[in-house]
């Protein structure tokens, strides 16, 4: 249990692995209010040093030289992701390791308008992939094509009532997925974390979008070029659309 001015937590551990594991996090209302999730991740969590943020560590391997850092704001409505950070593995460990100083994620201008980019990537070709919505998770639609000319924009009016959204996890892995139907096919925004194997043979390391038409694969789009210009906002974003559903 941890707490930040009004606000308490609860941290409930799901899974332990050899160096993190999975748990959730429940918001505890004050005046007797319903407890809610408001994340669940992978990796190790806790208060900041000052106590005005959450922050959560998702290594990649035992060392902690490379993963994902990953601050969130806190207020009566949940946890809010507000930085994230980043490092690849290398073949040689660092002598000091401090996440907080690795290189920002997401600095790139995205095609979503000032609205929120839950994932952003460019693909071959000079075309990008973009999920777009609001803050909270509203509003949604996925974009795929070249900035000035995109092909292809789901659904029409904005919807987040459209999408399914779930995630998996695994031993030092896991990976969030957003999808939207549309005329006999399917796409899913895949985003996987972390240095373990998925399960799945080639999908192990996929971060782009998969098109199905039935049972079908028929497309699959990775992410290209600079990964620095990257930019990934699922896991609060599967908190948010909890109540719509999951993908099988």
């Amino acid at each position: 249990m941890v707490s930040q001015g009004d606000v308490q937590l609860a941290m409930v551990h799901c899974e332990f692995y050899a160096y993190q594991g999975d748990y959730e996090v429940w918001v505890l209302p004050a005046a007797h209010g319903v407890p809610f999730k408001t994340a669940r991740l992978t990796g190790m969590g806790g208060l900041s040093e000052d106590g005005a943020t959450f922050v959560n560590f998702n290594k990649a391997r035992g060392p902690g030289d490379c993963g994902t850092f990953t601050r969130y704001t806190i207020d009566a409505e949940g946890l809010h992701e507000s930085e994230v950070r980043s490092r690849e593995c290398t073949d040689t460990a660092p002598d000091e390791i401090d996440p907080s100083t690795w290189p920002l994620v997401g600095n790139a201008s995205t095609p979503c308008a000032g609205r929120t980019a839950f994932f952003y990537c460019p693909v071959a070709g000079g075309k990008e992939l973009a999920l777009c919505g609001d803050a909270d998770g509203s509003g949604l639609q996925y974009q795929y094509g070249a900035r000035d000319a995109v092909e292809l924009t789901l659904p029409e009016a904005p919807d987040a009532s459209r999408f399914r959204a779930g995630s998996e996890s695994w031993i030092r892995a896991q990976a969030d997925f957003v999808a939207i139907e549309n005329n006999g096919y399917r796409y899913t925004l895949v985003y996987k974390s972390g240095s373990g194997a998925m399960g799945e043979g080639d999908m192990n390391n996929f971060i782009g979008v998969r098109v199905d038409r039935g049972s079908e694969e028929v497309a699959r789009i990775a992410c290209a070029g600079d990964d620095s210009t990257w930019q990934f906002r699922l896991t609060p974003l599967l908190m948010q659309l909890e109540s719509i559903g999951y993908l099988d």
